[in-house]
């Protein structure tokens, strides 16, 4: 069974920012790197163990082609989404 995601609010909004702050530098490049974090999002969820623990549970998935990490728990069946950060 696929794990469930559950986004935590901060999260959520990083991810917005990040679209908007890299759609400023150059047109096109918002959606590029919404892309690069939704395929990730993806892998954590048909892999959620795969990436290593860096410290009390944490998780962290990098962001292909970006300066970005994902952070995020999985616990029964679900990876919470902790936040998206340089």
């Amino acid at each position: 069974m696929k794990p469930i995601l559950a986004v935590q609010l901060e999260a959520e909004a990083d991810f917005e920012n990040a679209i908007e702050w890299y759609e400023a530098q150059r047109p096109g490049l918002g959606a590029e790197f919404a892309i690069r974090v939704r395929q990730r999002i993806a892998r954590i969820l048909e892999f959620p163990e795969a990436y290593r623990i860096i410290g009390k549970g944490v998780r962290k998935a990098r962001v292909v082609k970006f300066p970005y990490g994902i952070f995020y728990r999985f616990s029964r069946n679900t990876a919470h989404l902790r936040n998206l950060s340089r």
